[in-house]
């Protein structure tokens, strides 16, 4: 079985050319947007700015490069919660809100109700300040070393 490892950058430059696509898709008249497909492409990118946190922290490599769904089994791993601390909860919470009160329900039936685009904005904004912050910080412990 071959494993396709992406580094923290590219993980980066996948939610950055989501993000664009996303504001594009969001500029779309509210009644014309396929609020599933853009609300499955916010869970993925959501997903790169995880993976972009964890990718870069000095742990263990069975704890990185997990699917969308094993890096929430990462952020519980007892040596994640030690190096993020609060952020680790946080980062859990805000990616659980993205794919269960969002992706899941439009992709699976909510079809004719409308999204709160400012809250699903809000939270993806929210893991990027807290990827931002811990990126800064290892940086700072890297350039220490």
């Amino acid at each position: 079985m071959h494993v396709f490892i992406i580094k923290a950058e590219d993980h980066i430059k996948r939610y950055l050319r989501m993000k664009s696509t996303i504001n594009e898709l969001l500029k779309k008249p509210l009644l014309k947007r396929d609020h599933a497909s853009i609300l499955i492409l916010i869970h993925w990118a959501s997903y790169h700015l995880v993976s972009t946190i964890i990718d870069q922290l000095l742990i263990p490599e069975k704890l990185k490069h997990r699917n969308h769904r094993g890096i929430k089994k990462t952020l519980k791993d007892t040596e994640i919660m030690k190096i993020l601390g609060k952020d680790a909860n946080k980062i859990l919470k805000l990616y659980n809100l993205l794919e269960m009160d969002f992706s899941s329900k439009f992709q699976y039936g909510y079809i004719n109700n409308i999204p709160d685009y400012s809250r699903v904005i809000q939270i993806l904004r929210e893991l990027e300040e807290i990827c931002k912050k811990i990126t800064k910080k290892v940086q700072k412990e890297v350039g220490k070393n």
